[in-house]
C-alpha cells in the first residue's frame, strides 16, 4: 500500500484496506465512489430497498425477463388486477392479436367471467360463428350476458335447440332487443316451454308479425292447446276471419265440444251475430220454447192496449147533479202511448180493487172532449164501453146525484182490471 497525495493506492498481491471493528466506511457527500471506472450513484437509501429477508435471486432472475414497460405495469396495477386473476391467464393460449378482438368488442371483465363458465366446446362456438352472427348481433348477446348467466344459457343448450332453430333465433335478433329477450327470461318461460318452440316451422319474420299483433303469452298459451291442424286454421284465415274477430274468440270460454255442437247445427256467423245482439237470459229463452204461436200471432199483441193512466180525478163541489171529469191515457206494453183508437170496458165501483158496482146509476154520463161512449144499459149506465182517440186519449164526465166515494175502473183486454183512486161524489 501507498499513500500519495490525495490517493491511497493498493498494490495487487493480497493487500486490502481493513477497517477495524466499530470503524466506519465514509464517502464524503461531495466525493464519489465507482468499480471497475463506473461510478455507482445509487443513494444508501435505495440500496438499503435490497436489504429485504424476502428477495430471494430467483425473485431477481423473474425480474430480469419481464419485458413490460413501467407505463404497462402500472396499468396492470391501476386496474385492481389481483395475483390469482393473473395466475388464470397463465392458461391462455390466445394470441396478443385475438386478445386485443376482445378488447375492441367492447367486452368487459364481468361479462369476460361469465364467459370462463360456459362448458360449450370450440366446435360448438365456432358453429355459432358459422351461422353467420353479425357483431351488432354478438353485441346484443353481449348486452343479455348481463343479466342472463351461464347457468340459464345452458338450459337452452340443453333443451335441444338445434343449429337450425338457432338460426332463425339469431334472425329474430335484427329486430329482438336483448331487453325483450331478457323479458322473455322474466315471464317465467320454462325449458320445456321453450321446447315447444323446437317444432315451430314459422320463419322470423313471421314470429315478428306475431309480436307486432300484440299476442300475449297468455293467448299463445291458449293456441299451443288448439288440436286444428294446419289445413283447418289455412281454413279460416281464408275465409275472411281478422285478427279482431280472432281476438274475440280467445276470450270464448266455451269448450271445443260446445263450439262443434254449433257446427254441426250449420249455425252460420249471420246467425252468431244476432245471438250476439240478444239481451235475453237463458231461463228467459227456455220459457220460449213451449211456445207454438206463429209470429203473426204474436204480432197480434202488437200495439195492443196494456195498461192505462189516469189524469186525477177533481171531486164536484157539491154533492148533487155536479160531474167527475175523468181522463185517460191508453198505453201499451212498453209505456209508450197507443197510436191506435183501441176499445175498453169500463164502470163505476164502490172499491180500488173494482169487486162491486154502484148501486145507483150516475145521473149524467157524457164523453168531454176525447173518445165515444158506448152505453151497455141507458144513458146512465153503470157499466159502459169506450173507444179512445188515435193517439189513445179519453175523457169522460160522470155525474151523480148522492154523496159517496167511487172508483172509475177499466177493464183491460189482458184481464186486468185499472181503477183510479176513490173519489167522493
Amino acid at each position: 500500500m501507498t499513500k500519495e497525495a490525495n490517493m491511497v493506492r493498493l498494490k495487487p498481491g493480497g493487500q486490502y484496506l481493513q477497517i477495524g471493528s466499530g470503524g466506519t466506511f465514509n464517502v464524503h457527500s461531495s466525493a464519489t465512489w465507482s468499480r471497475s471506472g463506473t461510478t455507482i450513484s445509487a443513494t444508501a437509501t435505495e440500496i438499503n430497498y435490497l436489504d429485504d429477508d424476502n428477495l430471494a435471486a430467483a425473485d431477481f432472475n423473474k425480474l430480469a425477463d419481464v419485458t413490460a414497460s413501467s407505463a404497462e405495469l402500472n396499468a396492470l396495477a391501476g386496474a385492481g388486477v389481483s395475483a390469482a386473476e393473473m395466475s388464470k391467464w397463465g392458461d391462455v393460449s390466445a394470441t396478443s392479436a385475438e386478445l386485443n378482438a376482445l378488447t375492441g368488442s367492447g367486452i368487459t371483465l364481468a361479462k369476460l367471467s361469465n364467459v370462463m363458465d360456459l362448458t360449450a366446446t370450440s366446435s360448438e362456438i365456432n358453429a355459432l360463428y358459422q351461422s353467420g352472427v353479425s357483431e351488432a348481433i354478438f353485441d346484443r348477446m353481449v348486452d343479455t350476458f348481463a343479466t342472463v348467466t351461464s347457468a340459464e344459457a345452458m338450459v337452452l343448450a340443453g333443451s335441444g335447440v338445434s343449429e337450425a332453430i338457432f338460426d332463425r333465433m339469431v334472425d329474430s335478433f335484427n329486430s329482438v332487443t336483448s331487453a325483450e329477450i331478457v323479458a322473455l327470461a322474466g315471464a317465467g318461460v320454462s325449458a320445456a316451454e321453450f321446447s315447444i318452440w323446437g317444432d315451430v316451422t314459422a320463419t322470423s319474420a313471421e314470429i315478428n308479425s306475431l309480436t307486432g299483433s300484440g299476442i300475449t303469452l297468455a293467448k299463445l298459451s291458449n293456441v299451443m292447446d288448439l288440436t286444428a291442424t294446419s289445413s283447418e286454421i289455412n281454413a279460416l284465415y281464408e275465409s275472411g276471419i281478422t285478427e279482431a274477430k280472432i281476438d274475440a274468440l280467445m276470450d270464448v270460454s266455451a269448450t271445443s265440444a260446445e263450439i262443434n255442437v254449433l257446427a254441426s247445427a250449420l249455425v252460420t256467423q249471420a246467425d252468431l251475430i244476432k245471438l250476439s245482439q240478444v239481451d235475453a237470459t237463458s231461463t228467459e229463452l227456455d220459457i220460449l220454447s213451449g211456445v207454438t204461436a206463429t209470429a203473426a200471432e204474436i204480432n197480434i199483441l202488437d200495439g195492443m192496449v196494456a195498461g192505462v193512466t189516469f189524469s186525477t180525478p177533481v171531486p164536484p163541489t157539491t154533492a148533487a147533479g155536479n160531474l167527475i171529469n175523468f181522463a185517460l191515457q191508453l198505453v201499451d206494453g212498453n209505456g209508450a202511448d197507443i197510436a191506435t183508437a183501441q176499445f175498453i170496458r169500463a164502470y163505476l165501483s164502490t172499491e180500488a180493487a173494482g169487486g162491486t158496482l154502484v148501486t145507483t146509476a150516475p145521473n149524467a154520463l157524457a164523453i168531454g172532449t176525447d173518445g165515444l161512449l158506448l152505453p151497455y144499459e141507458a144513458t146512465t149506465s153503470r157499466i159502459f164501453g169506450l173507444v179512445s182517440e188515435t193517439n189513445g186519449d179519453i175523457d169522460i164526465n160522470v155525474g151523480v146525484h148522492e154523496p159517496r166515494t167511487v172508483y172509475f175502473t177499466v177493464a183491460l183486454p189482458s184481464g186486468a182490471i185499472a181503477s183510479t183512486a176513490g173519489v167522493w161524489s
